[in-house]
């Protein structure tokens, strides 16, 4: 009987134990900064970001088509260009002089002017490394060491295969020279069609500014790092 119990209980509890995660998602987040001056070939960047107690919507949380530019007194549809899984930018129409991203209850969700910007240059990266660990609790995460300070323009960092092609992306939340680009955990959602570089992966790297403007590729890299050997059971 003692065999069956124990059993019993752990079935009882495994539900519980996942319905931690039950509820995570994302969330479409303004990343330019309120009444920031954007470039005119650009916009404003909008990126999906964890949100508790919310439920993952089909497609790309971060194209929201119901989402419109207040130009003044007029309302335009802006232009939708993704970025890498996750990351899109909301392109103003030519000859913009100011507008406001209005959600699809017609609230102000981010503002801008525009005016002329420099654009960035291409990352310098030092190194490029995977770290992971196993179990229960499984975590992966890519760092960029760069040869200097991340640009102050810098909004995020994308990682992209070889050739190019986007495959995840991070906020830059300091301008050091090193940046967590990629974080994944038991618990945290990411955006359809994300994939993780891990070690022996040659990847490219490049910028994103407040105008949603791409800079141009680094150089191709390769992923340094280990497979993971311990676990995170705790």
């Amino acid at each position: 009987m003692r065999p069956l119990l124990a059993a019993l209980l752990v079935c009882a509890l495994a539900p519980a134990a996942e319905a931690k995660c039950a509820r995570m998602g994302l969330k479409p987040s303004v990343l330019t900064p309120a009444g920031a001056m954007v470039a005119p070939d650009g916009g404003l960047l909008v990126g999906a970001i964890d949100a508790d107690d919310d439920e993952l919507e089909a497609g790309d949380p971060a194209s929201q088509a119901g989402w419109r530019l207040r130009l003044g007194s007029r309302v335009a549809s802006p232009t939708l260009v993704p970025l890498a899984p996750g990351l899109v930018l909301y392109k103003l129409p030519a000859a913009t002089k100011e507008a406001q991203l209005i959600d699809d209850k017609r609230a102000v969700i981010g503002s801008v002017t525009v005016g002329p910007k420099a654009a960035l240059g291409a990352p310098k990266i030092k190194k490029i490394t995977h770290d992971s660990v196993r179990g229960r609790r499984p975590v992966g995460r890519v760092t960029v060491e760069l040869t200097g300070p991340a640009p102050d323009d810098a909004v995020a960092i994308v990682l992209a295969d070889a050739k190019g092609k986007p495959r995840s992306w991070g906020k830059v939340v300091n301008k050091g020279g090193t940046l967590r680009a990629f974080e994944r955990g038991r618990c945290r959602v990411l955006a359809n069609e994300t994939v993780e570089s891990k070690p022996g992966d040659r990847i490219t790297v490049f910028w994103v500014d407040a105008s949603g403007r791409k800079s141009p590729l680094s150089a191709i890299t390769v992923v340094g790092g280990a497979k993971p050997d311990q676990d995170a059971d705790d």
